[in-house]
């Protein structure tokens, strides 16, 4: 691993050790019991550092520390569904990294490819769809704006129902694409 990713990583580590502290320390009982403080091995050693490392690993061009699981079904039109892999890794490290108090929900913010461990999640997801995902459904950003502006338009509601239960149904989806940007 490249000192820079180990960096990023060791910084992430003691910023999410540095979050358990202070939920510890508000939640504990008086008189508070201590909190026990933690090398930067044994938070390397941790599965938030593991996965942390195999993500860095693999947007430095190893092979991916798990692989993910397809499946192809036949209806009339084939579907591939990815599961797994580096993007599921790279997804429970956001919802550590990024996720809120609940561990119920979480969003990428605004910028945080331009941060070091944003930037390195990017990477891997940025690979991981390359590799795995047919070049049609990948488009880039400016693409992406084009095709919802346009499919927004054309949506039409249809009425559900009367009286106090009113509900609309969608008569057009877009179409299902994963978006890529560049840094």
């Amino acid at each position: 691993m490249t000192p820079k990713h180990q960096e990023i990583i060791d910084a992430t580590l003691q910023a999410m050790y540095a979050r358990e502290r202070r939920y510890h320390h508000v939640l504990s009982l008086p008189p508070e019991e201590p909190f026990r403080t933690r090398s930067i091995e044994e938070l390397r050693a941790s599965l938030l550092g593991q996965k942390l490392c195999w993500i860095a690993e693999y947007v430095e061009g190893y092979p991916a520390a798990v692989q993910p699981e397809r499946r192809e079904e036949s209806r009339g039109w084939k579907t591939v569904e990815i599961i797994g892999g580096i993007r599921g890794e790279v997804f429970q490290v956001c919802s550590v990294v990024y996720g809120s108090p609940d561990r119920k929900t979480w969003f990428f913010p605004k910028g945080c490819q331009h941060t070091g461990v944003g930037g390195i999640l990017h990477a891997a997801l940025l690979q991981f769809y390359r590799e795995h995902l047919p070049p049609d459904q990948l488009v880039s950003v400016a693409a992406a704006v084009i095709t919802v502006s346009e499919a927004s338009r054309s949506f039409k509601c249809k009425q559900l129902g009367s009286g106090s239960r009113v509900g609309f149904a969608i008569e057009r989806q877009v179409p299902s694409m994963v978006v890529l940007q560049e840094i």
